[in-house]
């Protein structure tokens, strides 16, 4: 009923599931006095409850014509550097079914030797997640 949806930081990941299961994973983890708090999603995206749709969703991403990357990038999916692999539906639809790695994404970066990060919306959130990633120094 319940899937692991986003490893977000040391201390920020994110579930995905039914809604009665995540009442009841909201009241456990209440009563252990663990801080959570539902998202407003329109999808229990990255949980089992997409695998309906991945067929069809597959047909419509092999329709696509990928290119591999001219600039590195950081998926993810992977949590890292990644190369052709972007280029295919299967690839797609791992994004759609797995946990988003977003923690080993900047871990990686960092490794790069990346040492700015700009987030570009109108609700940051990211950075301060990032952080959370990075070693103090």
């Amino acid at each position: 009923d319940i899937s692991i949806a986003a490893i977000n930081g040391p201390s920020s990941v994110v579930v995905s599931g039914t809604h009665e299961a995540m009442e009841r994973l909201s009241a456990t983890l209440a009563e252990s006095d663990i801080k959570a708090k539902p998202l407003s999603v329109s999808h229990a995206f990255h949980s089992a409850m997409m695998e309906p749709m991945l067929a069809e969703f597959e047909k419509v991403a092999s329709s696509i014509s990928y290119t591999k990357p001219k600039i590195p990038v950081c998926s993810n999916v992977t949590g890292g550097i990644v190369t052709g692999e972007v280029t295919t539906s299967a690839y797609w639809v791992r994004h759609v079914r797995e946990p988003v790695r977003f923690a080993a994404g900047v871990e990686a970066l960092h490794a790069e030797g990346v040492d700015t990060f700009l987030e570009v919306g109108p609700k940051p959130a990211l950075l301060g997640m990032a952080r959370q990633c990075l070693p103090d120094d």
